[in-house]
């Protein structure tokens, strides 16, 4: 039922409106009460085939898989953290990053897409911008520096690391700030702020303090 009458009512009584109407005016009908419809429908499809696609990859028994949030990464870094970093590791397992993602206000679906695909553990790590930062740390999927094993390494490299209160009020070390690495100067850019998240749903962050290991690295 669809405003108390059935669908084969409500697509008969629609089909008569534009039988009376002209091209024009079908035109703007369409545009006022189906446009918006559409366009939900097809970015609900993409953002399902996209998380499915990521969660496949994520059950593979790949090297390593990271998300770059709301950074510009060159093709030069995107290779490093795939190709480079499997041959860093010298490993005949595939490595993955998923770059160019920018949150967006006027379509918050995409932040909803991206927030359930890092609670199903799809990436073992974030490379962020601050504001990305802020935002993941009340989505529940970060796991602490210390604990996860990186701040002896963190340390050693002169990194700092970024202490954040998450909605609920806890404060946990959520992030290394990356910012004056070589990696983040080659491949995103001298002065940018860039931190780096462990988002591995896993006890064990093995996947992400490799990707870490191997930035902190880059000489």
């Amino acid at each position: 039922m669809i405003g108390g009458i059935t669908l084969s009512e409500y697509i008969a009584e629609e089909k008569s409106k534009l039988n009376e109407m002209s091209r024009r005016e079908k035109i703007s009908y369409f545009k006022s009460y189906y446009l918006g419809y559409l366009i939900a429908i097809v970015l609900g499809i993409i953002l399902a085939v996209a998380f499915v696609h990521d969660a496949i990859i994520a059950s593979k028994d790949e090297l390593s898989s990271g998300i770059v949030m709301d950074l510009t990464l060159s093709k030069d870094g995107t290779r490093a953290l795939t190709d480079g970093l499997k041959k860093y590791a010298g490993s005949k397992d595939d490595a993955f990053i998923s770059n160019e993602m920018y949150f967006n206000s006027d379509d918050p679906t995409l932040e909803t897409g991206i927030q359930a695909q890092l609670a199903a553990g799809s990436y073992d790590y974030a490379i962020a911008s601050g504001k990305a930062l802020k935002k993941v740390i009340n989505y529940g999927v970060i796991t602490g520096v210390s604990e996860a094993g990186a701040k002896e390494l963190a340390e050693k490299a002169g990194c700092g690391i970024i202490s954040l209160t998450d909605s609920d009020g806890v404060t946990i070390d959520a992030a290394i700030d990356i910012s004056g690495t070589e990696f983040v100067r080659k491949y995103a850019g001298e002065g940018v702020k860039v931190y780096f998240i462990f988002t591995g749903m896993t006890k064990s962050q093995k996947k992400g303090l490799l990707a870490l290991e191997y930035i902190l690295d880059q000489k």
